[in-house]
């Protein structure tokens, strides 16, 4: 019942748009991979953040390279996290 959610990013170069594009281009990527490996792809959705959440301020060419990424967001189903019915 485990779903996944890959939030692709970017670095601040580039524009808005552009960064979107790639941020989702990263996250397709990821998501070729998982499914090269025999994850099912119906349990994976994909998304772009661009260059809207910065992991690390500044515009170093190390902050650039922690801004490229993407995030695995695990959806899990659970009983346990359902509110009882009255």
């Amino acid at each position: 019942a485990m779903r996944i959610v890959i939030v692709g990013a970017t670095d601040e170069r580039a524009t808005d748009a552009y960064n979107m594009a790639l941020g989702r281009r990263r996250s397709e990527a990821a998501k070729a991979y998982l499914v090269a490996k025999g994850i099912d792809p119906v349990r994976i959705e994909v998304t772009s953040l661009g260059e809207r959440q910065p992991t690390a301020p500044g515009v170093s060419t190390d902050a650039q390279g922690l801004n490229r990424r993407a995030e695995f967001r695990l959806l899990i189903a659970s009983d346990f996290l359902v509110p009882p019915k009255p």
